[in-house]
């Protein structure tokens, strides 16, 4: 089978299909192609299949049928947008028993313009000095999306993991094989001082007469007789009893060591020379190279020195530990070219047990291929990278802000959809305030997470149909003295002309109009913005005060961009103090208005204080009301029942549908929110009350008065 590329200059590049996956062994180095050309594909003479799909990468490219020309095709388009370095293309096809076969590309070589080459170049240095897992995050692909069979391999990050606990095994079990190895007693031959020897055979006799140097002469008759004179041996060749380790299995346990440091040593040494083939491009690709672009090999490069690093700092600890054990266990290891035998010593004895438990795992667990690294460039895209560049820098320029990491977790939304090890949480503290920074957050329709009160109404006004979730790029969640705050905030790999005209309608419908907070009227988002790389610092606001209102209209729309280096920084820094001085504005008016509603109660107080001293108490005429007229009531519904107890009388309330003279129905009075008792609590943040207040007796939202009260308890004011 063989796919049709159709180039913009209406050539026509046949690029054959094959029924495995690509491989390094195998480039296409007669075709060079471009990540922001047009392309279209076209598909021949697969009439017998129902359905055909094709993919660049993981992403998925429309196709239809062409009655006219009976072949399949795609519109031409940016195929290849969003590639850079090496990508392939795979052709899904299904016929009508149900029957699926998929077809793939060799690797194709894709070039970027000179300036998205150095934009990848830069992003991906941050992104390997400030994310120390950066490797975990490529390798970590589920053997689903990376199209691998159960069983059949196991990816870089898997082995490494694998690795990990074996080094992690072996050092925790090292003090029991030193003091609790396995071991038997055998006759070992020796020559010995004659005065120990119990038992003379032949062999012993052999010995003597072979070794002259080792007699004496004595005055004793001893059955040597040379010249007249006695002689006896002062050694003799004897065999005692010494413990040998030399036993199954400790072999296994140090040739299992040894089987595991020479993988790493072949993994390094392939890697190396498949790295090679890849940087090596040859001059036929070379001659199709326009001045405008390039072809970056600096992604591999990182791969490349990321896992070489990995595997030669696990291999060094693992020489380390064998030398160790090597000296405790005093045995040849085994050749280990499999699962060994489980014999009962490991079946029985713990540590022994522990060590073949990683066996099996390491020998199970498939093999490492460099034919299956084809799912790291799935995951190699522009928008990819720039995402973990964008988390980067937000993080470094919330912290120039003032704000300290205290502390960072990996969240999982949905077990099935978690493919990538990053932590997706970030918990900064300061100024006042707490901010959490959240990557790839699920905004559910029918729930909300632990992190935000947020939900998605449902109906996707862009596809016009009904979805479960969103997954923004970022949420950053600010939380105030009075309420929570949040930005949503998206990574576009893009231009200023294109996040005008097709991001920011399509942020603003999906977020600004269907995203809602649980148990309020309007949403808590407060901006919704798009960021984008850039050389100049440019923050552009969609929404105009052409009439100069002193508020402006909430939540703000904008475009933001992403500069490289320390400087790039530090001039998102002042453009994320923008966003929280909005936020300082919210506080500062619901501070103003929680001050007037204090105000208020401080005068409604007053009020009610001078109506007790002048007029009859109304409480008290409702008390005899209620007396003379024999009403039965509830104490639940009384104004001075909490817990239930009676506050004014100070023991608990048994009224259940019977008359009380004490009782005031719950609705008559307001609590006072300031009282003399010490029992009442005054909440305060950054040094300031906030207007909360509590009883610690009655744990209601303020006091029923001191002279109702049976807790009162008069505050000490000389403290």
């Amino acid at each position: 089978m063989k796919l049709c590329i159709v180039k913009p200059d209406g050539t026509v590049a046949e690029i054959l299909l094959r029924d495995r996956q690509p491989s390094f062994e195998a480039f296409n180095n007669e075709q060079l192609f471009f990540e922001n050309y047009q392309y279209k594909f076209i598909l021949r003479e697969i009439e017998e299949y129902e359905n055909v799909e094709i993919f660049v990468g993981d992403y998925s490219v429309p196709i239809h049928y062409k009655a006219s020309t009976d072949w399949y095709e795609t519109d031409q388009d940016l195929v290849f947008g969003g590639c850079f370095d090496l990508a392939y293309i795979s052709v899904w096809v299904s016929e009508k028993e149900g029957k699926e076969e998929r077809f793939y590309t060799d690797f194709l070589r894709i070039a970027t313009t000179k300036q998205t080459t150095r934009q990848v170049e830069q992003m991906l240095d941050e992104i390997e000095k400030n994310i120390p897992n950066f490797l975990e995050v490529c390798f970590s692909r589920n053997k689903k999306n990376s199209g691998l069979k159960n069983d059949s391999t196991r990816s870089i990050w898997n082995t490494l993991k694998l690795v990990d606990e074996i080094i992690k095994t072996y050092e925790e079990n090292y003090d029991s094989f030193f003091n609790h190895k396995k071991s038997f007693v055998e006759p070992v031959a020796s020559v010995e001082d004659v005065r120990s020897m119990r038992v003379v055979n032949q062999e012993s006799l052999r010995w003597i007469a072979c070794n002259p140097d080792n007699l004496v002469k004595t005055d004793k008759k001893t059955g040597i007789n040379f010249n007249g004179y006695n002689y006896m041996p002062s050694k003799i060749k004897t065999y005692i009893s010494k413990y040998s380790y030399n036993v199954y299995e400790n072999r296994v346990i140090l040739g299992f060591l040894k089987n595991v440091i020479d993988y790493l040593e072949n993994q390094i040494i392939g890697f190396a020379k498949e790295i090679v083939e890849v940087e090596n491009i040859p001059e036929s690709i070379v001659a199709q190279l326009p001045n405008t672009h390039a072809l970056t090999g600096k992604c591999v490069y990182v791969y490349y020195k990321g896992v070489v690093d990995r595997f030669s700092e696990k291999k060094d600890i693992l020489e380390e530990i064998y030398y160790r054990y090597e000296k405790i266990l005093k045995c040849i290891p085994e050749d280990i070219y499999g699962l060994p035998k489980l014999t009962n010593t490991f079946k029985q004895i713990y540590h022994y047990r522990i060590c073949y438990e990683c066996m099996a795992k390491w020998f199970e667990a498939g093999d490492y291929t460099f034919d299956h690294l084809n799912y790291l460039f799935k995951l190699k895209t522009l928008s990819r990278i720039f995402e973990y560049y964008c988390l980067i820098k937000i993080q470094n320029a919330i912290a120039l802000c003032g704000f300290i990491l205290q502390d960072s977790d990996r969240i999982i939304y949905d077990v099935e959809d978690d493919s990538e090890n990053i932590n997706n949480q970030y918990i900064f503290e300061g100024n006042g305030y707490e901010i959490t920074l959240l990557y790839e957050p699920s905004i559910w329709i029918d729930r909300s997470n632990a992190c935000t009160n947020l939900y998605s109404t449902g109906y996707n006004f862009i596809k016009s149909k009904w979805n479960d979730r969103w997954t923004p790029d970022f949420v950053l969640k600010i939380s105030g003295n009075y309420k929570d705050y949040y930005y949503i905030l998206d990574a576009k790999y893009s231009n200023f002309y294109n996040v005008k005209r097709r991001y920011i309608p399509a942020l603003v419908l999906k977020y600004g109009t269907q995203i809602a907070s649980k148990d309020k009227f309007f949403s808590d988002v407060i901006g919704i913005g798009a960021i984008y790389p850039s050389k100049e610092d440019k923050i552009y606001y969609f929404k105009k005060n052409a009439i100069n209102s002193l508020k402006h209209s909430l939540p703000q729309y904008f475009s933001l961009t992403i500069v490289d280096g320390d400087v790039g920084t530090q001039i998102l820094k002042e453009q994320i103090e923008k966003l929280f001085k909005v936020v300082d504005i919210l506080e500062e008016e619901c501070e103003n208005i929680d001050s007037s509603k204090k105000e208020m109660s401080l005068n409604n107080f007053e009020i009610e204080h001078e109506k007790i001293e002048n007029e009859p108490k109304t409480e008290v005429e409702k008390k005899e009301k209620n007396d003379s007229l024999n009403i039965n009531v509830s104490g639940k519904n009384c104004f001075y029942y909490a817990k239930n107890i009676c506050l004014c009388q100070k023991k608990p309330c048994t009224v259940i549908n019977a008359p009380c003279k004490h009782y005031i129905p719950k609705k008559s009075r307001e609590l006072l929110k300031e009282d003399s008792c010490r029992n009442l609590i005054q909440y305060v943040k950054r040094n300031k009350p906030n207007g909360r207040v509590e009883c610690s007796i009655s744990g209601l939202p303020g006091c029923i008065g001191a002279e109702q009260c049976k807790f009162y308890l008069k505050k000490n004011v000389h403290k």
